[in-house]
């Protein structure tokens, strides 16, 4: 009956015609938003992955010098010439101690010199003792760099090992040295703050198995070292293609399986990968929140709508309806009128 009735199906039609757009306009709306929140968030991982990588260069890069000034030190150089001999010299060993202990002036945590034979000679400092958490730069295995977290304070350490040559270009020792690199643990740390999801991923290629790497990850429950796949099911995790040598966005899978916006680089002068990463289903969280409360705000709106037009579109409905039957009757009636008259007239 109540569908039946001309007027009140105009005023249905007409709120679900409202009801219909207010739909489409939420969901190009979400689209929308959706679109801009990935671009904005992909924009802000590259920006921050290039400062992180701008940092990380310019640490390993400035506590390498400091290793090589270390190492060419004349001094350093002369008293090992003279240790190298056979002949023991107390002499050259005090020069070479003052040597030694004068490094954590000049920013070194720790240091050890051998001779020419790899005998240890003197120490200062205490070396990491954490080798499994670490990063061996350049895949150097003699002579290198190793990037080493430390447990007991959440510093990151380099460490460095050089030959001492003499002036002939002879071997006559060996230095190690590690430095804390304060500033790269923080810039680390805050790079992983995008997000509660948010991940920083520092890897190496194994050489002894080019499908694993080594990574130093970088969460909000701190850093942790793992070893992974490069490859999920047949395809390259955004890690595999920084070890390759590209640079980019990717919306891809992680190692875990799960859905993610990834910013990745090669860090081609140490041979590691890194990328800095969110959950997408985070990232779109912003949004979801956002259209939540648009689409309250829309109900409200139509709600409204469907009332106004209840109480606007109902009297017109009612008018043209009662002026439609009043035609028809008035037709109805002419008809009459006309058959009524052709019958008098005897057609």
């Amino acid at each position: 009956m109540f569908l039946g009735r001309d007027d009140y199906r105009i005023t249905l039609v007409s709120s679900a015609l409202l009801m219909a757009v207010a739909l489409i306009s939420s969901y190009v709306v979400y689209q929308v938003m959706a679109k801009q929140t990935q671009e904005s968030f992909g924009r802000g991982l590259e920006v921050t992955l290039t400062e992180g990588i701008r940092i990380l260069s310019f640490e390993l890069a400035n506590s390498s010098m400091a290793s090589h000034g270390a190492v060419t030190r004349p001094f350093l150089i002369s008293a090992l010439s003279q240790l190298s001999l056979d002949s023991p010299n107390s002499t050259a060993l005090q020069a070479l101690k003052k040597n030694i202990d004068s490094l954590p002036e000049a920013g070194f945590s720790a240091a050890v010199v051998y001779d020419a034979n790899n005998k240890q000679l003197l120490s200062v400092g205490t070396l990491v003792n954490s080798t499994d958490a670490s990063l061996t730069l350049n895949n150097a295995i003699d002579n290198g760099k190793t990037l080493i977290f430390n447990p007991s304070d959440g510093k990151l350490y380099l460490r460095i090992e050089e030959f001492v040559l003499n002036s002939t270009g002879n071997r006559v020792g060996l230095l190690k040295t590690e430095r804390r690199l304060n500033e790269l643990t923080s810039s680390i740390v805050k790079m992983r703050s995008i997000g509660r999801s948010g991940e920083l991923m520092l890897c190496e290629p194994l050489a002894s198995n080019r499908l694993e790497m080594k990574c130093l990850l970088s969460r909000s429950d701190g850093l942790e070292f793992k070893q992974l796949m490069r490859n999920i099911n047949g395809t390259p995790l955004p890690m595999s293609l920084a070890l390759n040598g590209d640079a980019g966005l990717i919306k891809a899978k992680d190692y875990r399986q799960v859905s993610v916006i990834a910013a990745y680089k090669p860090l081609s002068e140490n041979d590691l990968g890194v990328v800095l990463k969110i959950d997408e289903e985070e990232m779109y969280q912003s949004s979801s929140e956002t259209m939540s409360d648009l689409i309250k705000y829309l109900l409200l709106l139509v709600t409204v709508g469907c009332i106004a037009v209840y109480l606007l579109v109902l009297p017109t409905a009612r008018k043209l309806v009662k002026s439609e039957k009043s035609s028809l009757t008035a037709n109805s009636k002419l008809e009459q009128s006309e058959s009524h008259l052709r019958r008098l007239i005897g057609y």
